[in-house]
Order: C-alpha cells, then sequence, then structure tokens
C-alpha cells in the first residue's frame, strides 16, 4: 500500500493491551453513478489480539460493499478493509465525508476512527418527454401541447426553451426560461395556433429545442409533426365576450385522501388578452395555485419554483415572474426562509443576467451575473461570475465558454474555475472540449473533461481525464452506444491515488404498439494503489400505455456488483 493518511482518533495509551490506530485513503474525487473505493487500516497497536466492532458513517442515500461487522488483527500488526462506495447518480455535487470507526472486543472503552472524503463533480443534465401524445392540429383551432422537462443532473440550472416550427400557423411555449434544482420537473406548455386560411392536408412540424444556460453543450429536442386537419363544420366568430375553457379533475393519493384541481383557460380576443389559472387543494386545504397572464407582448405568472444559479439555487413558492417581448424576463420569489431574483436583458446579439438568491435552513447564498454574446451566427461567447457564501466562507466560482460551428460540426468549449471557500464545492478546475458531427450519416460526438481539485492532506492535487464517445444509429428501435473511459491520479509523485474507470451504456427505444425504453449500463474501477478490480452492471427499462381515459407507466431496474 502507498501513503495514507491518518485521521485516527486515539482513546488509549500506546503499550497497553489493547489500542488501535485506524487511517484511510486521501479523499477522491467522482462522478455521480460511479463506485469509489476506499481502504481503511487498522493496526493493532496493543499487546493482545483483539476483535475490532466496525461502524461506517456514509453521507445519506450512498451506498457500499461488502458489509463487514469486525475484523480481527493480531497485536503489532494491521489488516485492511475496502470500502466500495456507489455515489447515488442523484448525488448533488459537493464534498461527502465517510469515517470508519474500530473498538476494540477486549475492551469496548478503547476505539479509534478515520475520516476521509469523496468529491463528486457536478454533472448537468435534464430529459424531454410528451406528457401526452401532441393532438393533431385543426385549421381554425387552437391546441395545447405539453412536455416534460426534468433536471436530472446533480448542480441547480436554467433551461432556454426555443421553439422552430415549419408550416402555416403560430406557437408560443409558456415558459422561455425554465429554472429548476436537481431532481425537479416542470411540465411546459406549447400553445398551438393555425389560421382558418391554412390548407387542409398540408404538413408541420414543431422543434423544442432545450439548452442548459450554464453549458450549452447539453443540448436536447423533441419533435412534433404531422398534417392539418380540416376545418370544424362552423368557426366560432370573434367576440367581446371572453371565452373560458374550464377542466375539473380528482384524484386519490397513496393513502387514499382525495385530491382536486380547477385549470381554466380563456382569451379576450377583441384585446388580445389570454389568462391560465388553476388551483389544487385536498383535506389539508388550498394545494398549488397558478396564475398567467398575457398580451400585448407583455406577461406575468405566479406559481411554485425556483430560481437557479451557476452552481446553487433556492425552490419555493408563491414564485412570480413576468416577461415584457423583446426586453427581457424576470422571476422572484419570497418566503420567509427562501428569497431570489432572476433578471434577464435581453438585446439582437446579446443578453445579460443577474440572479440572487438564499437559503435560510440551508445556510448560504449567491449572486450570479453572466452574458452571452454571439457577434456572429457561427459563434458565440458566454460567461458567469458567482460569489457564494455561507455561514463560515466566502468563494468565487468564474465560467467560460465559446461555441464555433463549423461546415459539418460544431465545437464548444467550458472553463470553470472554484475558489476556496464557495459553499458545497471544493478549489477546483475544470475544462471541458464537446465535438459534434452535424452530419447524418455520422451522428458521433467526442467529449472531454479536464478536472484538477486541490486537497489540503496532503498537499496535492487530483487529477482526472475524461473521455466520452456517445453515437446513436438510424435504425430500428433507435439505438445509443456510449462508451467511456477515465484517468484519475495524484500529483506529484509518489501517487497515493492511481485509477482508471472504462463504463459502456447501450439504450433502446420503442413507440409501438406501447412506448418503452430499456438501457444496460457497466462499468469497471481499476485502482492501481490497493490493487483492486470492482465492476457495476445496471439493467433498467420501463414502458407506458395510453388508453382515452387511462395512462399505466411502470419502470424498474436491478444493479449488482461484480
Amino acid at each position: 500500500m502507498a501513503a495514507f493518511v491518518s485521521l485516527a482518533v486515539h482513546l488509549a495509551a500506546f503499550g497497553g493491551p489493547y489500542s488501535v490506530e485506524v487511517s484511510a485513503t486521501p479523499p477522491k474525487v467522482a462522478n455521480p453513478g460511479e463506485i469509489v473505493t476506499h481502504v481503511f487500516t487498522i493496526e493493532n497497536l496493543g499487546t493482545e489480539d483483539d476483535f475490532y466492532l466496525l461502524e461506517l458513517e456514509i453521507p445519506q442515500g450512498w451506498d457500499f460493499f461488502p458489509e463487514m461487522e469486525a475484523v480481527f488483527v493480531r497485536a503489532g500488526e494491521a489488516e485492511y478493509v475496502f470500502v466500495n462506495l456507489i455515489v447515488p447518480p442523484s448525488a448533488p455535487a459537493g464534498t461527502y465525508s465517510v469515517v470508519l470507526r474500530a473498538t476494540s472486543s477486549g475492551d469496548p472503552k478503547i476505539s479509534a476512527e478515520a475520516g476521509t472524503k469523496v468529491e463528486v463533480l457536478p454533472r448537468r443534465d435534464f430529459e424531454l418527454s410528451w406528457r401526452d401524445p401532441p393532438e393533431r392540429l385543426q385549421v381554425g383551432r387552437e391546441a395545447v401541447w405539453t412536455f416534460l422537462l426534468e433536471n436530472t443532473g446533480n448542480v441547480p440550472d436554467t433551461y432556454l426553451v426555443k421553439l422552430e416550427r415549419f408550416g402555416e400557423w403560430e406557437a408560443e411555449v409558456s415558459a422561455p426560461e425554465v429554472h429548476l434544482l436537481p431532481g425537479e420537473e416542470e411540465a411546459v406548455e406549447v400553445l398551438a395556433r393555425v389560421s382558418s386560411r391554412a390548407r387542409a392536408g398540408s404538413s408541420y412540424t414543431l422543434r423544442i429545442i432545450v439548452t442548459s444556460a450554464h453549458d450549452p453543450t447539453c443540448v436536447k429536442e423533441l419533435r412534433a409533426s404531422g398534417r392539418f386537419l380540416p376545418p370544424p363544420p362552423e368557426l366560432v366568430p370573434r367576440s367581446l365576450y371572453p371565452r373560458w375553457d374550464v377542466t375539473l379533475g380528482a384524484v386519490l393519493d397513496s393513502e387514499g385522501n382525495p385530491r382536486f384541481s380547477f385549470r381554466g383557460t380563456g382569451d379576450i380576443e377583441v384585446f388580445d388578452y389570454r389568462v391560465d389559472a388553476g388551483m389544487e387543494a385536498s383535506l389539508d386545504g388550498l394545494g398549488e395555485l397558478r396564475l398567467r397572464w398575457e398580451g400585448h407582448g407583455k406577461s406575468f405568472f405566479l406559481h411554485g419554483g425556483g430560481i437557479a444559479g451557476l452552481l446553487l439555487g433556492v425552490s419555493g413558492k408563491p414564485l412570480f415572474g413576468g416577461e415584457i417581448e423583446g426586453l427581457g424576463r424576470w422571476r422572484a420569489l419570497f418566503t420567509p426562509s427562501t428569497k431570489g431574483l432572476s433578471v434577464t436583458g435581453e438585446g439582437e446579439r446579446v443578453t445579460f443576467n443577474f440572479v440572487w438568491g438564499g437559503d435560510l435552513h440551508a445556510g448560504h447564498s449567491f449572486r450570479d451575473i453572466g452574458f452571452r454574446w454571439s457577434p456572429e451566427d457561427r459563434f458565440s461567447f458566454w460567461g458567469t461570475i458567482s460569489q457564494g457564501e455561507d455561514l463560515s466562507s466566502t468563494g468565487t466560482a468564474v465560467q467560460m465558454g465559446g461555441e464555433l460551428s463549423l461546415p459539418g460540426s460544431r465545437l464548444r468549449c467550458t472553463c470553470l474555475c472554484i475558489s476556496p471557500g464557495y459553499p458545497r464545492q471544493g478549489l477546483r478546475d475544470e475544462l471541458s472540449f464537446r465535438w459534434e458531427s452535424l452530419r447524418a450519416s455520422l451522428p458521433l460526438e467526442l467529449r472531454y473533461r479536464f478536472v484538477s481539485v486541490a486537497r489540503e492532506t496532503p498537499a496535492e492535487r487530483l487529477v482526472s481525464h475524461e473521455l466520452r464517445v456517445p453515437f446513436s444509429l438510424d435504425a430500428p428501435l433507435r439505438p445509443r452506444l456510449e462508451l467511456g473511459y477515465i484517468r484519475r491520479y495524484a500529483e506529484p509523485p509518489p501517487r497515493d491515488v492511481d485509477e482508471q474507470v472504462l463504463s459502456a451504456r447501450l439504450s433502446l427505444h420503442g413507440e409501438a404498439p406501447i412506448s418503452w425504453n430499456s438501457s444496460l449500463d457497466s462499468s469497471f474501477t481499476e485502482d492501481f494503489v490497493a490493487g483492486t478490480t470492482v465492476g457495476r452492471l445496471s439493467l433498467s427499462g420501463g414502458f407506458t400505455i395510453r388508453a382515452e381515459v387511462v395512462e399505466l407507466s411502470f419502470r424498474a431496474g436491478v444493479t449488482g456488483a461484480l
């Protein structure tokens, strides 16, 4: 074994019949969903052989293997305890502590413990899906399509929603900017209006493009297309009277308690106003409230939600905000314990953003200033400066990035630097590149990420090189394969951290006769210092069956260690 960091707490004098010392490997870095191996050394410093009862403290929601309740160590010798930690895929970015305590069975008053850390790196990701299959558009009618946007990463994020439509119709999105904390989901609506002059049978297409504001390399899209249905027998004429559509609903929760919902949308067409209101209630009282008003290029909304900064965010209700077309957007959150404000100003080729938030219960606050500049269509540049503070420290995070569109491809680069004292984050530098082929014949991406994390004990840095190659095939079942390789080590030598990770992921999708998906994930971690190799295999999948009055969804997964 190489040099370990000794963080032992000694509760016995050396040289007695029972005495023990515990030490642990230095802190390590990991991505969400990975396996991290820490090695603890149990050294018997007494004159008697002893059994030591082991107690492991890990972060809530984490898991580990193998399980060990005790270890036997002869007098004057040492034994090693290997702890393989499974980082949850949803673990928020930050530093986590792991502590192993050894208690002498010969003298229970004698014990020692050692602690180490795991730095979970930030990962920005999200999922897009239709809540219901988009209904077919009809000449002279309106339709509302709803899609779900879920933050599946481990840091708060802001998502920019853009619509691209083709055909004789108009489309508006209810939320062009969505703020979500990790694990949060929001339903976003698209209002489609088809003119009475549109030609029945002609085609229409909609692309919904969602981009992470803090990592423009994270982009996903949804599509809907079809042909216009013929107009109804008689179109409703314009009127001074408002048109109001009302929907009432009732469901039972898992405990059998009823929950009622009300949703109403209406237009006053002569004045070009549209109002959308909703409310939920249960036996416990009023629940979610929502209100949206728009007209003449302005809008206002009131409901619950979040405000996301570069690395921190707040969430709660009531959240209210609005938009002035051509100028920008704003949102504000005000509760007794959580407050926040986000203001975005838009120009022809430049966008500025200010975000402020504070959470009394979490004990932190943050202030961000960001911009995005596109001097020409094929090049853009962005940056954010964030200052975060908690009860004991203050730190700064700076992110800069750029994108260059080339014939048949696109290149993006992002740099992130975090100073000491930033809440939930360690001193860290990151650099990432992403090259993407825009040719249909070569659906390939190359992603590279470099991370350098400073450690206090010993005074050195952890270096990580990560390469991922995802590609999709235009074939039945829509197969998508992603290969990954990670190399991590400590600098300078001698290295007390030296490991590599190989991973692969295969996913399949289907739409008919039911909507389904499945994925197979595998990873192998080789620790050159500890001399161990750990593997993990995960299989997950699900399906959705939709009928006129019911929708049934099922999802399951199984994970095993090798």
